[in-house]
């Protein structure tokens, strides 16, 4: 079972020769979007990478699938679907010569798949220019990477097409091809890899269905309503999932770690603040110019009205925002009972409604720190919390408010993006 730091994602890569556009287009628009529709009420991903058929042509002469398809392979393990047929697939001659390490050392006019080869084992594929693999088709390097030399090969899929057409297919191969295919396929049920047959595009769509229904089922297991309490939970999820997976591929460098002192500092010394409810509504109402509480209103040493509470990170739309600061939210360790509501305006179509942000966070609040308080300003002064908004632009827009207006809202902690 993958852990809460892992991102919810279940991204199979699919590998299949040239011959299988009807089942990739079928799957597309029936079961792939089936279980992308149950992923989603789930809070994880399930977007297969559908590398091979969209491979650019520039790429392909440059030498670089191979290389980028091992490494796709890679970013979606341990999931993967195989479809295999009575065809091998692309591969050098039988009896090749053996690749040089470099791929300098090939010759100007060297065929794409040479330089595909060595251009992949340069960037941590050795094992490509072993012996054994010189003539060995693409197709089933790529099932090599993702199921024989990955010892969690246990959502791996194979699906063989199983009709009479095929039969006349097979005839028209080589010896070599033919002998290359069956080894490939006995080497697959050797290693008890799951393996399905079908005979047409519906009883493809079935197991399919079933098969990664399971999976879903297996790794992420449907949450009921009983143990969450409300459906606003399940939302959380889907807020922490489009954050982890735009700091997913996020390369650090020393601008990006002030920038996490700045926000770490700022979230430290905010939450040193005392959270009587009566003393922080005093400073909401100068704040906002609303009369919360009637009485016990009174002053701590600790509270001081003057102090700046929002942080605010601004820059061009595109530049990182989002992705620095869902980061320092993924690795920062806060102080011991902050509670951290995150949200992002562009994870779904309800996200730009102030109501549903406004709603999420009296429920989370009221739920850590016990308290029956209806009002959002009110339950931000239950206790030290760190409210994050991304896209608080996109709200502006889309209900109607001034950017004052929405801004009046966020009294406590908030980062405004």
């Amino acid at each position: 079972m993958p852990s809460n730091n892992i991102s919810r994602h279940i991204n199979p890569f699919l590998c299949s020769t040239d011959d299988f556009s009807a089942e990739r287009e079928f799957l597309k628009a029936n079961a792939f979007a089936k279980l992308e529709c149950l992923c989603s009420h789930r809070g994880v991903s399930f977007q297969p990478y559908d590398w091979d058929h969209n491979i650019g042509e520039d790429r392909l002469h440059q030498g670089l699938s191979l290389q980028l398809a091992l490494k796709c392979i890679g970013y979606a393990s341990p999931y993967f679907i195989a479809f295999l047929s009575n065809q091998y697939g692309v591969h050098r001659p039988e009896n090749s010569a053996i690749l040089p390490d470099s791929v300098d050392d090939l010759p100007p006019d060297a065929d794409w798949i040479d330089r595909s080869m060595v251009i992949a084992s340069e960037h941590g594929y050795k094992w490509l220019l072993d012996e054994s693999y010189t003539s060995t088709s693409l197709t089933e390097l790529k099932i090599i990477q993702a199921a024989f030399l990955n010892e969690e090969a246990k959502f791996c899929r194979f699906y063989v097409r199983d009709d009479e057409s095929s039969v006349g297919l097979q005839s028209d191969l080589g010896q070599y091809d033919k002998y290359k295919l069956q080894q490939l396929k006995t080497n697959i049920a050797k290693r008890g890899l799951f393996v399905s047959y079908y005979k047409s595009l519906e009883h493809l769509d079935e197991l399919v269905m079933a098969d990664w229904t399971s999976i879903i089922d297996l790794v992420y297991p449907s949450v009921s309503r009983e143990s969450i309490g409300v459906e606003l939970e399940i939302d959380a999820i889907h807020h922490k999932v489009f954050g982890e997976k735009r700091c997913e591929h996020l390369v650090m460098h020393p601008g990006m770690t002030k920038c996490f002192k700045q926000l770490t500092d700022f979230a430290t010394k905010e939450n040193t603040y005392s959270y009587d409810p009566s003393v922080r509504a005093k400073q909401f109402e100068r704040s906002t110019g609303t009369r919360l509480l009637r009485e016990g209103r009174k002053q701590t040493q600790a509270d001081n009205l003057n102090h700046v509470s929002v942080f605010v990170v601004t820059g061009p739309r595109g530049c990182g925002k989002t992705s620095l600061v869902s980061a320092w939210l993924e690795n920062e360790s806060f102080l011991p009972g902050t509670v951290v509501v995150r949200h992002y305006a562009a994870c779904n179509r309800m996200a730009r409604d102030i109501a549903v942000f406004m709603k999420r966070c009296i429920t989370e609040l009221r739920r850590a720190f016990d308290a029956k308080y209806e009002t959002f300003l009110a339950s931000l002064a239950l206790g030290p919390c760190l409210l994050v908004f991304d896209g608080l632009d996109e709200v502006a827009a889309s209900t109607g408010h001034s950017m004052l207006e929405v801004s009046h809202f966020f009294c406590s902690k908030v980062f405004w993006q």
